[in-house]
């Protein structure tokens, strides 16, 4: 199976995917989210694993959405739609798989990326790790993402995130529980809670998560209200302008 822009290990009971888009800092890209979805539909069916984890590489864990990709491509209401649900799919599916998923974050989580540690199961993080939700700065917003968010860290937090747009380090996301495990040596904390988690049943996982859900009802039309939000988003001129000015010239909407 060839995949570009994830690389699979897989280790018996543990399956690891290393988001590999290092030429754009790990963003997020249709590509990405066709891969990504492939493999969490294989790995939902495979019995001898229940444990998942998603690693970033040269200290970017995931940067959100490629806007390259984006400005590249000609204003499609279907298509951003498209992208919109593909993401949304992705994250309710990470949430809810029969298996534990552990992000581990080294370096930058931005955008997109925040809503891959919040749907995850347990996140560790070393003391370099940063998160942003930077979406407010172009005129988006991360719908997509505060659903999830609210679920792990509570509604203001969230919502300060959002509307700060300020990347907060690893000890502040470590104080709103957006991190669980704290540490100098993400490995030796991956294989001490690997070794604990892996003895557990997929059976006995599905039904944890399923119970928990109970407490948090991510219900069809938040996710529903939240995709058409952000397509509309992408669809804007203005915000298309702003980011295009940015990639193209490095700058932001409020320089002249």
């Amino acid at each position: 199976m060839k995949l570009d822009t994830i690389i699979v290990e897989k280790n018996d009971p543990v399956v690891t995917i290393t988001f590999n888009q290092q030429g754009h800092n790990n963003s997020i890209t249709r590509q990405f989210l066709d891969e990504m979805t492939m493999m969490f539909n294989i790995i939902e069916k495979q019995n001898d694993c229940n444990v998942v984890i998603l690693k970033g590489t040269n200290r970017f864990f995931c940067t959100g959405m490629d806007f390259n990709e984006l400005i590249s491509s000609e204003k499609c209401e279907s298509a951003d739609i498209l992208f919109a649900n593909k993401y949304k799919d992705l994250l309710k599916q990470i949430m809810e798989v029969p298996k534990i998923v552990i992000s581990e974050v080294e370096g930058k989580a931005i955008a997109g990326g925040v809503g891959f540690v919040a749907a995850s199961d347990i996140v560790i993080a070393d003391y370099k790790a940063t998160f942003s939700l930077s979406e407010a700065l172009w005129g988006l917003l991360p719908s997509i993402v505060i659903p999830f968010l609210i679920r792990r860290i509570g509604f203001h937090k969230a919502y300060y995130m959002t509307l700060t747009t300020m990347a907060i380090n690893a000890e502040e996301a470590f104080k709103i529980d957006l991190i669980d495990k704290l540490t100098d040596n993400i490995e030796i904390e991956e294989q001490q809670l690997v070794e604990r988690i892996s003895k557990l049943t997929t059976d006995s996982i599905k039904r944890i998560k399923e119970y928990y859900r109970y407490f948090f009802e991510m219900s069809d039309s938040i996710l529903e209200r939240a995709t058409k939000l952000s397509s509309s988003l992408f669809e804007n001129d203005e915000v298309r302008a702003n980011i295009n000015n940015y990639i193209k010239y490095k700058r932001f909407p409020w320089d002249k």
